[in-house]
């Protein structure tokens, strides 16, 4: 029974055995019949479902930059802009699987269009050592030239695409900023390089003008096929700042002209709206063109030093930022004696002088043993309170300082923003906080000196501002160079408003110092060089003398304003350190008087006292003025001869692209129209160069403009009262010389453009 029993078992275990085995088998043969049916029933969709997903391990998806919003002027002109280009994208995965004349004609059309490198090209379509069934850069997105304008771009994917389905190149969006003035308003408008370098209203703005980046993804569709997918960026807001281009450009030729005259280490110049704070023009000398920052006369000669003295690179980075910094909010001098009617007009305010008082200088002051001379060593004598302001006499401030006391002129300083922060909005102001006294600082010598504006550092912005408080009907303003910012639709996002600080003296007050400071242009001011006939201004002169006073360095300025009974300009000129300097001969007065005539001209101002004294050629009576915009030059130029208008041309080119006075305006006969070109309409047209012509005769400057290629007008000058400064008409025509063109010379406009001259 027992061996019974032990053969069933056995049997029993081989039966289960066999069961397993054949269940095994079931179930492999079951897999292998399933995936049979599923390559048969379902193969292709799983084959569209793998490449799908290697298409998106593959895919590429880059960022595109928007187009950052502009900066305008105040009348629309464009400062700075951006324009969408493109990269070309070369999809070397895809095209290393073309034939051979594919790949043959792609190469072929991109260096033919573009200019790019054949061997570099085929460099990148070779195959892979390690993998020959792959390009060596096995990519769908390469980036072969950065930044092709838009009409080379749409033509080169026309070339590419004709007679095909496809091309395995393809565009992407991109950003290319531009300032289409240059330099003319460089470290104010500023740049921006990259998303880690701006500077000026570029930086001060930068999240307003961004806008919101793009996306350009390449995707793969089911069938393996690549494809683009544009989401487009957003533009950013517009910057409608309080600029004038036209003053700007005054403000920045006067700059340059007066800096390099002077040999001055800088020159500066600011206009700006005393009531309301408005800056209407903030240029410097030396300057920068913002489309090439790096590329400076001042670095590329410091860049010749390195190579011959190994200057270290460091040093000319400094060099360079100290050329895009903004010398008006980021430089500090000693005022000289432009603070002096601060503490004049603060005296006054607190009764500690009166209108009619009078002072006495005898050459110089002693204060706690010290000497301190006035300009004139010899004395002043007698002088009244607006007398001693004319003439900037040392020893009636010190006067005038001593019985206030330390404790109401370090209150009045700092009132009239002494030590602190405008708040304008530009990126890189300089309190100059370290650089002025302390309350407890204020010792009787200090007290003296300062009352003199030295010893002490302002920034030039500070000085006008401060200056502005005094005419303004005694409100201590912010200044701001940003009105508006607009989006695309321009709709208003912000606003700026003129902003009071805080009040700093009486209206009562102002108007007396406003109404005295015209002396400084008297036949005994100080500013007589920089006197216009027929026209009330105020203002006041400074000369500075700079750190250790036996180096004979300087700093130069004059403040003025007008019209000086309803002040709506405020301008500050300063030369720093002139060489050499000259008592009494090197002089910011006539670089003053040069940025008032232009603004005069351009604004057509009337004069108050005469007639129409500051036009080329006076008529009676005013003119409306047409609108040229759009118009031909020569027919521009025609237009303003039978109306009795004269002219200056900026820029180069046939078409009028903009005008000021804007048309509508009604301005006096004589007066002086500014005419914007553009030659964007007359590319298929070559360009002349405008001689000048002016001290020639007739007969020669005639014969030049016909060598050039120019058509002309004499135009006789009409003679008035203001003539005893020319030399006496000439006797015969043939001896009659030029005194003023139009358009100026060094301007490019087409052939056969007609010239006015102007004889005499």
């Amino acid at each position: 029974m027992r061996g019974d029993f032990k053969a069933r078992m056995e049997n029993r275990r081989n039966n289960k055995q066999k069961f397993v085995l054949v269940g095994f088998l079931t179930i492999i043969l079951g897999l292998f019949l399933n995936m049979i049916y599923i390559n048969v029933a379902h193969g292709d969709e799983f084959e569209r479902r793998a490449i799908r997903q290697q298409a998106t391990h593959n895919g590429v998806d880059v960022v595109v930059n928007p187009n950052r919003g502009s900066i305008t002027d105040r009348n629309g002109q464009v400062l700075a802009s951006s324009v969408t280009v493109y990269n070309i994208i070369l999809d070397v995965r895809d095209l290393f699987n073309e034939p051979m004349e594919i790949q043959e004609r792609t190469v072929n059309i991109l260096h033919d269009m573009l200019g790019t490198s054949t061997e570099r090209m085929w460099g990148y379509l070779e195959p892979n050592p390690e993998n020959p069934y792959v390009a060596t850069r096995n990519t769908h997105y390469l980036v072969l030239e950065r930044q092709v304008p838009r009409g080379l771009a749409h033509e080169l994917m026309a070339e590419l695409t004709a007679n095909r389905r496809r091309a395995r190149v393809f565009l992407g969006a991109d950003s290319l900023r531009s300032y289409p003035h240059g330099m003319i308003a460089g470290p104010l408008v500023g740049f921006v390089r990259g998303d880690n370098s701006s500077w000026g209203l570029e930086r001060q703005y930068y999240e307003e003008l961004a806008g919101i980046p793009g996306r350009n993804v390449r995707m793969f569709d089911e069938n393996g096929n690549a494809f683009t997918r544009q989401i487009a960026p957003q533009t950013g807001h517009t910057l409608v700042t309080t600029l004038d281009l036209t003053i700007q450009q005054f403000a920045i030729e006067i700059a340059e002209e007066y800096g390099t005259l002077h040999n001055a280490q800088s020159a500066s110049v600011i206009v700006m709206n005393p009531n309301t704070g408005e800056i209407l023009a903030m240029a410097q000398y030396p300057t920068f063109d913002p489309n090439a920052p790096f590329n400076t006369d001042l670095i590329n000669s410091q860049r010749v030093r390195n190579e011959l003295n190994a200057v270290p690179e460091t040093q000319l980075m400094n060099e360079l930022f100290n050329v895009w910094s903004n010398h008006t909010i980021s430089r500090s001098v000693e005022p000289g004696s432009i603070f002096k009617p601060i503490i004049a007009a603060a005296a006054l305010e607190e009764g500690l002088v009166f209108e009619n008082e009078t002072f006495f200088c005898s050459g110089a002051v002693t204060v706690s043993g010290v000497r301190i001379p006035c300009w004139n060593a010899s004395g002043h004598g007698l002088l009244t309170l607006s007398g001693s302001m004319a003439i900037s006499c040392n020893t009636s401030i010190i006067q005038i300082a001593e019985r206030m006391g330390r404790d109401l002129v370090y209150e009045y300083m700092r009132d009239f923003g002494v030590g602190q922060l405008t708040g304008v909005d530009l990126h890189g102001e300089f309190s100059v906080f370290p650089l002025t006294y302390t309350r407890a600082q204020l010792n009787p010598v200090e007290l003296a000196t300062s009352a003199m504006g030295q010893g002490f550092n302002m920034t030039p912005l500070q000085a006008i501002n401060s200056f502005a408080a005094i005419i303004n009907g005694g409100n201590l303003m912010q200044p701001y160079i940003v009105s508006q910012i607009v989006d695309t639709q321009n709709n208003v996002i912000s606003e700026t408003k003129p902003t009071v600080k805080r009040r700093v003296i009486s209206q009562e007050t102002s108007d007396f110092w406003r109404e005295e400071m015209v002396h400084t242009f008297s036949n005994r001011g100080t500013g007589t060089a920089a006197r216009i006939e027929g026209f009330e201004i105020g203002g006041k002169t400074g000369t500075a003398q700079r750190g250790d006073r036996r180096s004979g360095e300087y700093t130069l300025s004059f403040i003025s304003y007008f019209p000086a009974s309803n002040p709506q300009y405020i301008m500050m000129v300063m030369l720093d350190k002139p060489m050499p300097f000259i008592q009494g001969v090197t002089s910011a007065q006539p670089m003053l008087r040069d940025l008032m005539e232009r603004i005069i001209r351009y604004r057509a101002i009337p004069p108050e006292n005469v007639g129409n004294s500051v036009a080329v050629g006076v008529g009676n009576g005013t003119v409306i003025v047409e609108n040229y915009v759009g118009r031909t030059l020569n027919e521009t130029i025609r237009s303003l001869h039978n109306h009795g208008l004269v002219f200056e041309v900026i820029g180069n080119g046939n078409i009028i692209m903009n005008q000021q006075p804007l048309h509508d305006s009604r301005v006096a006969v004589g007066s002086r129209i500014f005419l914007y070109l553009t030659n964007e309409e007359d590319s298929n047209y070559e360009l002349t160069l405008i001689p000048d012509v002016r001290g020639m005769t007739i007969n020669q400057a005639t014969e030049t403009l016909r060598n050039a290629n120019l058509s002309y007008t004499v135009i006789e000058h009409i003679e008035n009262e203001d003539n005893e400064d020319l030399p006496p008409p000439a006797a015969t025509r043939a001896e009659r010389v030029v005194l003023v063109q139009m358009p100026s010379s060094g301007i490019r406009v087409v052939e056969d453009t007609e010239i006015s001259i102007i004889v005499r």
